[in-house]
């Protein structure tokens, strides 16, 4: 459609599409669209590009292999907690979670909770992800002639979606372009993955519970200062308009600060730390 509107060949109007959908980070052809005709297409398109990468990701999450895989990432959270706690406590057995806790204990148990999930977050899923990657940048590179380094960089540029690839290099050739799209499309469903089995970990239970602890607080504190009181009427026939109103207000409400506010501020300064940590390894 976008080759007719703009007067390309296929092949021009395919390499542009397909980069557009795989998220590449280099398109496979130097075309772009020139009329308004093209450019109302080619948002069109950017859109269900959207759309096509949220089902892949979601598709992929949902599969009963990722409950699988989510077991086994439990699996070797328990052996690493057990591992951890032997060389903090000298017992590798946690005590059951109950009253008679003491606050040490409680620490200790949080304190290798959130150890094992970072453990996993900023140390096993890199690994995976450098291993896929040296795998598709050497077939890659057998492909297009390049060193394994430079395929490497292209392909793991391409799964971490770097705004910038940290090489030059570009598929030249025709075989080398299939060999891109299909890597590109294998990286959609290895964000699927890691997503589904990320999603699935006990530890985001706890953080959604965390979430929700903040949101009824705030909502508590909300309705304090708009209606003079901190509770809640129950849902029922007997609410009058305007209390159902203010409870759908708080709602809404307490999702956007949840979304515009905490969860920005989260990234600002994860991207403040690690800013700082590649600020200094670069000068």
């Amino acid at each position: 459609i976008l080759a007719e509107v703009e007067g390309w060949s296929i092949k021009d109007g395919f390499y542009y599409i397909i980069s557009m959908l795989c998220g590449l980070p280099t398109p496979l052809t130097e075309v772009d669209p020139d009329t308004d005709e093209g450019k109302i297409v080619d948002v069109i398109v950017a859109l269900w590009a959207l759309a096509l990468a949220g089902t892949i990701i979601g598709v992929v999450g949902g599969l009963s292999v990722i409950n699988r895989l989510v077991d086994a990432a439990e699996s070797f959270g328990q052996r690493f907690k057990r591992a951890a706690r032997k060389a903090v406590t000298g017992s590798d057995e946690e005590a059951p979670a109950s009253a008679d806790q003491t606050e040490e204990e409680k620490k200790v148990s949080t304190t290798l909770n959130v150890l094992t999930f970072m453990v996993f977050i900023f140390v096993v899923i890199p690994i995976v992800i450098i291993v896929v990657a040296l795998l598709f940048g050497f077939i890659l590179a057998e492909v297009e002639g390049w060193s394994i380094k430079d395929g490497f960089y292209y392909i793991i540029s391409m799964l971490c979606g770097l705004p910038t690839p940290l090489t030059e290099v570009d598929p030249d050739t025709d075989e080398g372009k299939i060999v891109d799209v299909i890597v590109a499309l294998w990286a959609l469903a290895l964000a699927g993955t890691i997503i589904g089995v990320v999603g699935g970990l006990s530890v985001i239970n706890r953080l959604v519970d965390a979430a929700e602890s903040f949101g009824q607080r705030f909502k508590r504190a909300a309705r304090k200062a708009v209606t003079g009181s901190d509770e809640e009427a129950p849902a029922s026939a007997d609410q009058t308009e305007e209390e159902k109103k203010v409870s759908t207000t708080l709602n809404v409400l307490t999702f956007m600060v949840f979304i515009f506010v905490v969860i920005p501020i989260v990234i600002i300064v994860v991207a403040l730390l690690f800013g700082f940590i590649l600020a200094e390894v670069e000068g």
